[in-house]
């Protein structure tokens, strides 16, 4: 099954490692190492950088995205 994530975007739910809440501040601080890793191996995607209300993490690709975590793990 495939989940759309934001924008054109959209992943195979089989390859989804994990749905964050982007819009708690205790969540970004713990994941910005993980973020800033993604970013210099070019495998960090914003879809919509000013308003990432989540962060998908798959097998290839950290993906940010606009939609809540909730409404991705119902899509999920």
């Amino acid at each position: 099954m495939f989940i759309h994530v934001g924008g054109d975007i959209v992943v195979l739910a089989r390859d989804i490692i994990a749905i964050l809440d982007y819009s708690k501040p205790e969540t970004r601080k713990k994941i910005e190492p993980l973020l800033e890793e993604a970013r210099s191996k070019g495998s960090l995607i914003w879809l919509d950088e000013e308003t990432t209300k989540s962060i998908i993490i798959t097998n290839q690709n950290i993906y940010g995205s606009p939609i809540s975590s909730v409404t991705l793990n119902r899509r999920a």
